[in-house]
């Protein structure tokens, strides 16, 4: 508990993604692969994302493409939804 995650250059996953949305990069999920595309625009961010990887993974479905925005939006959603009762 109040632990943050953060990737090699100490920036939030949230950061990262942001910048990501402002570049137009996209996640393509290919089973347990996910395609970054285009790669050139994430490439300053290599390590950053490569971290990511789990989390985009988690709210891709198989052949599924989506902008890094909506990688954002889902795991906020996820993140911030109310969990049920055990």
């Amino acid at each position: 508990p109040g632990e943050r995650f953060l990737v090699p250059s100490g920036d939030t996953p949230w950061e990262v993604l942001s910048t990501l949305e402002a570049r137009g990069v996209r996640f393509r999920r290919q089973g347990r692969r996910v395609v970054v595309a285009p790669a050139e625009l994430a490439k300053d961010t290599f390590r950053a994302v490569e971290h990511l990887l789990p989390l985009v993974l988690s709210v891709l479905e198989d052949g599924e493409e989506v902008g890094a925005g909506e990688v954002l939006r889902r795991l906020q959603g996820t993140l911030s939804a109310p969990r049920a009762q055990a």
